[in-house]
């Protein structure tokens, strides 16, 4: 038998594992690329959702709220008459927010000083929204006479979520918004955190 008749099964041989690897190939590509496009709209989803605060969680006035570890109350919400600043333009208003949070309550057992706390709250946003659904954030004042008998351990969101209080401490928080005057009695406050999305709290108007 000549070189080339032994050659020819091993040849045919060859061939046919590399057409069975072929298909191989091929019936996977078939099975990943769907599994791959999948894996990265889940991502898409993910990355849209982080930070963004677009499914409201409403809170009746006077409840008490659990979200990021902590337990979150409206206490006050007035307009701040009389105040005169080049920060607040002719037929607008001042609003004045008061929120307390429990942190690390019973019913949450997040405990201060843990990474799961900054991981939480990490951008702690108050916010105010109105019935047309117009947003506002809050607008620093500088010192504000009228709030100054009442702003001891009071601080805005952002400060009180690296105060690093004990378990069970009671933080105090206050931000002031700016806006237009026919807007000021239909506002309503909110609060986004960063371990929340796409969720937040939108609280109900205190009942005067």
């Amino acid at each position: 038998m000549s070189a080339a008749e032994q050659a020819g099964p091993v040849a045919d041989q060859d061939l046919q594992t590399e057409r069975k690897w072929r298909r191989r190939s091929l019936w996977a590509i078939v099975i990943l690329l769907p599994l791959a496009a999948i894996a990265m709209n889940f991502e898409h989803v993910r990355w849209l959702f982080k930070g963004n605060d677009l499914i409201a969680r409403d809170v009746p006035a006077g409840i008490e709220a659990p979200f990021g570890g902590s337990d979150w109350r409206l206490v006050g919400m007035r307009r701040l008459e009389g105040f005169e600043s080049a920060m607040v333009p002719a037929n607008a208003i001042v609003i004045v927010v008061d929120l307390t949070a429990k942190v690390g309550s019973a019913k949450n057992t997040l405990k201060m000083g843990d990474t799961v706390f900054e991981q939480l709250w990490g951008a702690c946003r108050v916010g105010i929204v109105d019935d047309e659904g117009r947003s506002w954030t809050p607008t620093y004042l500088g010192r504000v006479p009228a709030l100054k008998d009442d702003s001891e351990g009071v601080d805005t969101c952002g400060s009180q979520s690296q105060s690093m209080a004990p378990p069970e401490a009671t933080l105090r928080i206050r931000e002031t918004f700016v806006v237009p005057e026919d807007a000021a009695d239909r506002v309503r406050p909110t609060l986004g955190l960063d371990g929340e999305p796409p969720y937040y709290l939108r609280f109900e108007r205190p009942k005067p």
